[in-house]
């Protein structure tokens, strides 16, 4: 698997983090996208940045291509719940379009802007989604 370049988004902590740590080990090349700042690597390229922001995609995939030339694995780590409530009538829109916005709105600016380069390797990409929805508050 040597040679091969991924893009993680929420790769500075948690389940993003061990997809880093793990992929960096087996020798691939990896970009990170992450709120949260991170150290670089020699195979570690680290954007920082809001993935809900078109520039920060576009960002991520230019910085891995121009380094890496290539992307191989899409991974769309990055999520958040709502700080508080989870009843709807307390819930701020606000709030609402914060959580949509991670969620779903940067898990579809990734896969655009990184779909061009996915379909010359015949890479793919990889959605990491919470069970939370499945269970009663």
């Amino acid at each position: 698997m040597k040679n091969q370049t991924m893009i993680v988004t929420g790769g500075a902590q948690g389940i993003g983090r061990a997809v880093v740590d793990h992929f960096l080990a087996l020798g691939w090349n990896v970009t990170a996208v992450d709120v949260r700042p991170m150290e670089l690597t020699d195979r570690l390229e680290f954007v920082q940045g809001d993935t809900s922001l078109e520039e920060t995609a576009r960002h991520a995939v230019s910085k891995t291509i121009g380094r890496f030339g290539q992307v191989d694995v899409l991974v769309n780590n990055a999520g958040v719940g709502t700080r508080g409530t989870f009843k709807p009538e307390e819930l701020t829109l606000d709030e609402w379009n914060r959580v949509l916005g991670i969620n779903l709105t940067g898990t579809f600016l990734m896969a655009k802007h990184t779909a061009p380069y996915l379909r010359k390797t015949r890479g793919l990409i990889v959605n990491i989604a919470s069970t939370r929805a499945l269970m009663s508050p």
